[in-house]
């Protein structure tokens, strides 16, 4: 089954901006968000019922897939994951 994914866009420091993407479809989108892990929280209320894992992808780069669950109750554990990773990729380049 498709996962739903959530794509996290950084547009300047403190200022994201989150889409949902489920079968190639826009499922919902925001910008305005502080955080990382304010973007994960607010989009994770528009995930699909039928969803039980979601893909997040950060600055177009694939972060993972985690269960719905996890974004709900741990948003900020989810974000510095992201954060840790995405930074130790830049670090490799």
């Amino acid at each position: 089954m498709e996962s739903p994914v959530i794509a996290i866009t950084r547009h300047k420091s403190g200022f994201y901006e989150w889409a949902i993407v489920y079968r190639n479809e826009l499922v919902d989108s925001d910008v305005g968000y502080s955080s990382i892990s304010t973007c994960l929280s607010s989009a994770a209320d528009g995930i699909p019922d039928d969803a039980k894992m979601v893909e997040v992808r950060y600055r177009t780069v694939g972060m993972g897939t985690f269960p719905l669950v996890a974004l709900i109750e741990a948003p900020e554990v989810i974000a510095d994951s992201i954060a840790d990773l995405y930074g130790e990729l830049l670090n490799k380049t």
